[in-house]
């Protein structure tokens, strides 16, 4: 827990020179209420940070696929752990900001020590009043929320 602290602060400081304190202190709670919702199972609290047009999406195409693609494993044996978010890279542009993140991905498997780096970004499309959160599959995917301009190649 304190790693995952550390690396928020780290983080911030990075963020220091690009985004202001509110700014900041918005992305921060964002982050951690994503990770802590992604960790622990809360589906409804994840969902409400997924970028809003990729949860629209999913829904276009049908309330299985939206229940498939939020469905969050609660099962401890197959549950991952999402930790030390590490600022890769900023880009700003008019409104928004989009920031990405290399976090630590620890599977809970019985005696699994396996460790995976997987990247997150996170979108601000109102100057870093509100973030939310898609990870690089679909932020890399130029048919998934086609109206986004990505800012991060």
């Amino acid at each position: 827990m304190f790693k995952w602290l550390y690396f928020i602060t780290f983080s911030c400081l990075i963020l220091a020179c690009s985004l202001n304190s509110e700014q900041e202190r918005q992305l921060n709670k964002s982050l951690s209420n994503y990770l802590n919702a992604k960790n622990s199972g809360a589906i409804l609290e994840y969902t409400s940070l997924i970028y809003p047009e990729l949860i629209r999406e999913w829904k276009t195409s049908g309330l299985d696929t939206l229940k498939e693609k939020v469905k969050l494993k609660t099962d401890t044996t197959e549950l991952k752990n999402f930790e030390n978010p590490f600022l890769i890279q900023t880009k700003k542009e008019n409104k928004t900001i989009q920031i990405k993140y290399q976090l630590d991905c620890y599977s809970n498997e019985y005696n699994s020590s396996e460790k995976t780096k997987v990247n997150l970004y996170a979108i601000s499309n109102d100057e870093g009043k509100s973030w939310f959160f898609m990870d690089e599959k679909d932020y890399i995917n130029p048919q998934t929320c086609k109206k986004l301009k990505r800012l991060i190649q």
